[in-house]
């Protein structure tokens, strides 16, 4: 009997699971794990016992980290309470901790480095340009003129001074009255203002362009316009040349970069090699974690279920973590470091990780459906007799597991009469929860050598970053971590193919009545041959199940391999020189997901019309037996037969899209607010009122708040105010506890500061991305207080705010000031709509997407013409990883629409459930090519008669094209879907298969991994289906549809 058969099976191997999984894993201790049915209190009090993301960093790298950056601004902030030193750098050596505050000293020292001098290159592109533009100004104007205007000046100083006016500056000598009065706009002179914004605002527009467009320059932009700022503001008010003006900038920001840099140097130094070893740490530690919280899923399946927040949230963790690894692998050429690894063996870990990566999403997508499964009624106790004796039909689909159609194909095409059903509900109960049950069995072992494999990944990178200096292990001890680790791999190895014959042995004793004593299928008019909906659903759940971890145990396999070829290889430390540029150059000019955006959103266009430089690509020589993948993808995205437009057309419509896009907007409405909030300093009558009142802070506010788009703009309007009271009110204790009423004492400023910088320093590096403006307007604006409060006390001057309060609510009043005039030019005349560029990043990516999936096709074509395609795979596991990056760098915007006032018709929840559908399309993309590449010809050949998808009519090729295109360009234009657009997809890809005649299926033939891969191409094919009747369902429920006549039922 088959249950007999079973429980065999399963006895013969308990000790051998019990062993090898050690201790029963506890389901609660899991951040993965939720109980299923427990009290609210309970869930509540296991919460609290983790700290919150932002404070759980109480470990060594964190610290030091923390130490380091700390130190540097404190060391920059004792620099203001030394008289000699402030006297020599003026009023502004407050902006030294600022900055070490916007460049911390962690990370890569180079990179640090690089980030201090692109502050000072962007400060001496702005004073360069300010210079040429103030020889050129003064040159307007004719020396004569400016002579009889010196004299009237000293006629006035002269007659105030015969009078002996009762006024502070002119009692104080004739000079600094007159340095009053040219702050109070006595020199001014129409044609030098003129040349001064015509010039300098030419040079911000180009400067707020290149920040849109290359986000990782915006160091750069910022103090390239907060220098030219100064000169638009100052320099028309000043008779004679003085190129010196910005130096009161430069100095401070010239000696913070230095601080930072020795401070990275002295406290806890690290290389480029070291930080990314550790990254690559985090990257794979949780992979550890959830094979943990799997297996005790598997062992609790009827307790707990997976927390699918928890699965999203560390989903994007690790995308973040592989960035950030990302970034710092481009600047490995250029290290400097002691240690066994060199750059490259460091580098030669990021093709492996990729690997790992991937096969991390599919088994984390896998966990989410089998908990759903389970928690949907699939358990043993919870099957109903009704549900597992559900014959299949050809409208009945599964959502979780779409595959199951073919596998009723397969194993049998009887259809099933009313009065079979009982027969059928008395074949394999209980059906999900047994098989959950023989999953846990069988997989433990294998569980346990992919936790240990992940250790022993975990400890190779480890120990080639710690013990560089003290503490090294001997060679004896060396060779024995060797050992290990060549041993996890042997086991590993073991497991992978003990587990595919056991596990699917287990499952098929389940099916032992369908087939002979010889292991053929029965005839089909045998009641045992009968299969239902349910346990199709289950066989393919298996077959999924055994592919996906055994995909997931060779990646991590291979990376092991690879950090144990690396330890034989480089046995011993040594230290390590620099080798090439080009791959951080390479970095500096990309463009991260979450800040550019806007760039994918335009390049959706762009893309689509095909470009000179695609077109070369494309017209290379294709006729060979072997293909580049990036040649076909140029060929794909190339236009056939399309007309071309005359060259003065193509030149006016580039000029308009250049003017009129997303980032010439965004420089039009920054030149618009600093033109605006910078003529009442070059208009008489209020110059002096100007320059009194600071009013170049709310100039800054204004262009600095200013954002691409409204949602972001509003949320940033409402931190900005939040971080700008904040800073203010802790500047305003930190003076008045070192200070009280008198002038301020430097010991104690010093030593209250320190704690504070202590705590906003944390923030800083630990705070969500989405308050790190607020969080750095804390910091601002309390050296903001602290630095003008000691100033004025300290070395008094014509214009200086006050001291404490004073300078407290005139930072809010500029503030608010700056911020509704960014309002104005934001709102006015249209807002940028983020929901409009979020749509057209979608459709951009998806059209990625369709670009990639097309290459798959093509690769599958040439290969059956006996062609080969190189680098396919690597292409389509960077595309999807690319795409997870750019849908995660999406949730953020999503969110804060909530935040927007716009007329799209795409809200929030609309986006997200685009996201998902979006997410789990590409995800089958790239599973279908795996599992097909991996297929031998007999099986490809048919798949492609089951699927359709090599036909030389293109008939499914080209519908999945068409809603592609049809979604795509729904989103970006918000028009209604016809009608006749149904979601069909999966469904009519069923009605395809059961329409194809297929080989009998035996026993044999079932057990064989290639039939497996078969099935499960087949399941990613139809959740590829599901995915795009998603899309058409969420776009559609946003949009609404059209054409809806009588005759669109018979189009169907």
């Amino acid at each position: 009997m088959p249950h007999r058969d079973v429980d065999n099976v399963a006895q013969l191997d308990t000790g051998k699971a019990a062993a090898a999984a050690g201790p029963q894993p506890e389901p609660l201790d899991n951040p993965f794990l939720t109980p299923r049915n427990a009290d609210p209190g309970q869930i509540k009090q296991r919460k609290r016992k983790k700290l919150p993301s932002w404070l759980d960093h109480f470990n060594g790298p964190d610290l030091k980290a923390l130490f380091k950056s700390s130190v540097a601004v404190w060391i920059g902030t004792i620099l203001i309470f030394i008289d000699p030193v402030l006297n020599s750098y003026g009023q502004a050596l407050f902006f030294a901790p600022i900055l070490l505050f916007i460049l911390p000293s962690t990370g890569v020292v180079l990179m640090s480095v690089l980030g201090g001098v692109s502050a000072i290159l962007g400060m001496a592109l702005g004073w360069a340009w300010g210079v040429i533009t103030m020889k050129a100004a003064l040159a307007t104007r004719p020396a004569a003129d400016t002579n009889a205007q010196l004299a009237a000046l000293s006629q006035t100083v002269a007659a105030a001074a015969q009078k002996n006016i009762s006024n502070p500056s002119a009692s104080s000598g004739q000079s600094a009255y007159a340095q009053q009065l040219i702050f109070d706009g006595a020199m001014l002179d129409a044609r030098v203002v003129a040349t001064y914004f015509c010039m300098l605002g030419l040079f911000i527009y180009l400067m707020a362009r290149l920040k849109a467009a290359a986000p990782k320059l915006a160091l750069i932009t910022l103090f390239a316009i907060i220098v030219s700022d100064i000169f638009l503001t100052i320099a028309p008010l000043l008779p004679s040349f003085q190129g010196a003006i910005p130096q009161v900038l430069i100095k401070p920001a010239a000696t913070a970069i230095g601080i930072n840099v020795v401070c990275n140097l002295l406290f806890f130094p690290e290389s480029t090699s070291h930080i990314c070893l550790r990254q690559v740490g985090e990257v794979v530690r949780p992979v550890g974690e959830f094979v943990g919280a799997y297996a005790a899923f598997l062992a609790f399946h009827d307790q707990v279920c997976v927390n699918e927040a928890r699965v999203v949230r560390s989903r994007r963790d690790m995308l973040v973590a592989f960035k950030a690894l990302q970034a710092n692998l481009a600047f490995l050429p250029l290290d400097f470091s002691f240690g066994c690894w060199k750059a490259e063996d460091v580098e030669s870990l990021r093709k492996p990780l990729e690997d790992v990566l991937a096969a991390f999403m599919g088994m984390l997508n896998l966990a989410t459906t089998q908990s759903a499964a389970a928690v949907g009624g699939g358990g043993a106790a919870a099957a109903s007799t009704d549900a597992a004796s559900r014959p299949l039909s050809s409208s009945s689909t599964s959502s979780s597991l779409p595959g199951s159609v073919p596998i009723v194909q397969l194993l049998s095409r009887v259809e099933t009469a009313g009065g079979d059903q009982a027969n059928i509900a008395a074949v394999d109960q209980p059906l999900w929860g047994g098989h959950l049950d023989t999953f846990q069995t069988s997989s433990q072992p294998l569980l346990s050598a992919i936790a240990d494999t992940v250790s022993a990944i975990i400890e190779g990178v480890e120990l080639a970053n710690k013990r560089r200096w003290f503490g090294r292990l001997s060679a004896e001890e060396y060779t024995s971590v060797r050992q290990r680790h060549r041993a996890t791999i042997a086991a590993l190895e073991r497991e992978l193919e003990a587990f595919s014959k056991l596990n699917t042995e287990r499952i098929l004793a389940r099916y032992d009545q369908r087939f002979d004593e010889h292991g053929a299928r029965l005839d089909a008019g045998d009641k045992k041959a009968i299969v239902s909906a349910d346990h199709a659903k289950a066989l393919l759940a298996t077959f999924v199940f055994e592919e996906r971890l055994c995909r997931f145990g060779e990646a991590l396999k291979g990376m092991l391999e690879r950090v144990v070829q690396i330890e034989e290889e480089r046995p011993m430390p040594r230290l390590w020189f620099p080798t090439k540029i080009r791959h951080a150059a390479a970095w500096v000019f990309s463009k991260d997901k979450e800040a550019t955006l806007a760039a994918a959103a335009e390049s959706s266009d762009a893309s689509s019309s095909g470009g000179p430089e695609d077109e070369k690509k494309a017209s290379d020589d294709d006729s060979g037996d072997t293909l580049d993948a990036e040649q076909l993808l140029a060929t794909l995205r190339r236009h056939h037969g399309r007309k071309r437009r005359g060259a003065v057309g193509r030149f006016l419509l580039a000029l308009t899209k250049w003017f009129g896009n997303a980032e010439g907007m965004y420089a039009l409405r920054m030149l618009v607010v600093t033109i605006a909030l910078a003529l009442p300093a070059v208009i008489q009558s209020s110059a002096g009122f100007y320059y009194r009142e600071k009013g170049l802070w709310g100039l800054i506010m204004a262009q600095t708040a200013l954002t691409m788009f409204m949602s972001d703009f509003t949320y940033s309007f409402i931190i900005r105010i939040a971080g700008t009271v904040t800073g203010g009110v802790v500047g305003l204790v930190c003076w008045y506890i070192g200070a009280g009423n008198g002038p301020g004492n430097p010991y104690g400023m010093a030593a209250i500061m320190a704690p504070v910088i202590i705590c906003i320093m944390w923030f800083r590096l630990h705070a969500p991305s989405v308050l790190l403006p607020g969080v750095m307007l804390v910091s601002a604006t309390m050296f903001l207080v602290v630095g003008y409060s000691w100033d004025d006390t300290h070395i008094p001057s014509y214009g200086n705010p006050g001291v404490g309060y004073e300078i407290f609510w005139r930072r809010i009043l500029l503030v608010v000031i700056g911020f509704f005039a960014a309002a104005i030019v934001t709102l006015l005349p249209r807002p940028p709509s983020a929901a409009r560029h979020i749509t057209k990043t979608l459709a951009a990516s998806l059209r990625a997407n369709q670009d990639i999936l097309a290459l798959s096709v093509l690769a599958w074509r040439h290969a059956v013409q006996g062609k080969s395609v190189t680098s396919v795979s690597e292409t389509v596991t960077a595309a999807t990883i690319d795409t997870f990056e750019t849908l995660s760098a999406l949730v953020e915007p999503i969110q804060l629409l909530r935040f927007e006032f716009s007329s799209s018709v795409f809200d929030s929840a609309t986006l997200m459930a685009v996201v998902r559908a979006h997410g789990v399309f590409a995800v089958s993309v790239a599973q279908l090519h795996a599992y097909t590449a991996s297929l031998p010809p007999a099986f490809r050949q048919q798949f492609a008669a089951a699927s359709g998808v090599l036909d030389d009519d293109g008939v499914v090729v080209g519908e999945v094209v068409a809603v592609l295109n049809l979604v795509g360009q729904t989103l970006k234009t918000g028009d209604a879907l016809p009608a006749v657009l149904k979601p069909r997809m999966a469904e009519r890809m069923v009605e395809r298969m059961q329409r194809v005649e297929l080989e009998p299926v035996s026993r044999e033939r079932v057990c064989q991994s290639e039939f497996r891969r078969y099935c499960v191409a087949l399941n990613s094919l139809l959740g590829m289906m599901e995915a795009l009747d998603e899309l058409v369902v969420g776009v559609k429920g946003a949009v609404g549809e059209t054409y809806s006549v009588g005759f669109s039922t018979a189009l169907e």
